[in-house]
């Protein structure tokens, strides 16, 4: 009997861990018709471990590709691909849109609010407007 009930709990907390688990959505956008160009729609996202982010390209062109993070991902989409991805190791993951990075199209996930690997972030690559938005989303942290 002890075992039995041992394994209903175990199965009861995982079924709890993967019923708790979210998806977020992230568009990336070209305009919203009142002078924002090339952005992603949730430049900043605060997620747990086990939660998913999806891309969703509005317009033709954009793609996401990870530029530091805590696990080193190495990870570019194609463009115009809708993307999911599941993120399990907390710290911060800086992306991009490869063809419009220099315009400032990045992004920032925080998974759960661990910062430890913010230099990281810090010393990575930012050209053109990306050096503004990067350090503009690190100091709202």
């Amino acid at each position: 009997m002890k075992y039995i009930y041992t394994a209903f709990l175990l199965f009861f907390s995982l079924n709890c861990q993967i019923a708790s688990a979210k998806n977020f959505e992230v568009t990336m956008n070209d305009s919203d018709g009142s002078g924002n160009k090339l952005f992603f729609s949730q430049e900043l996202l605060h997620i747990s471990a086990g939660d998913e982010v999806t891309w969703i390209p509005n317009a033709r062109g954009h793609n996401i590709e990870f530029v530091a993070s805590p696990n080193n991902l190495q990870f570019r989409s194609s463009s115009s691909e809708k993307v999911t991805l599941k993120f399990e190791i907390p710290g911060i993951y800086y992306y991009w849109c490869s063809p419009h990075k220099s315009a400032g199209m990045i992004g920032l996930i925080i998974v759960n609010r661990d910062l430890s690997n913010i230099q990281k972030i810090k010393n990575a690559k930012a050209p053109g407007r990306a050096k503004i938005k990067l350090t503009s989303l690190l100091n709202s942290l």
